[in-house]
């Protein structure tokens, strides 16, 4: 969920009426990002295998001498926290010779 700058109304605090002559103040309420839990492969051992060798081909993660990464690429971070995209790919795999299948018929 992504808030804006100011986040939602709700969250501002503010007395409706404060007594005359009492000093107006307003308390924000700041939210961290919800933690969520770690995205997870829905798909056969063999399509998670090559899901696996195509992040590695496209692999973009920077590392220091040592070894340790200093920086996660883009495919790298999808695979642990983009569950909505891990689907996707499923879906997509899985429906893509039906696909080809009616393109080519179609012509």
């Amino acid at each position: 969920m992504h808030f804006d700058q100011a986040g939602p109304a709700h969250l501002h605090a503010r007395p409706p009426n404060p007594p005359a002559g009492a000093a107006r103040y307003s308390r924000r309420v700041e939210l961290s990002p919800p933690v969520l839990p770690p995205a997870t492969w829905n798909g056969t051992t063999q399509e998670s295998r090559e899901l696996a060798a195509a992040i590695e081909h496209n692999c973009a993660c920077q590392y220091a001498t040592d070894g340790h990464r200093t920086s996660t690429c883009a495919p790298h971070r999808m695979l642990v926290a983009d569950q909505r995209a891990l689907d996707g790919l499923l879906f997509v795999r899985q429906i893509a010779d039906r696909l080809r299948f009616e393109e080519l018929r179609s012509r």
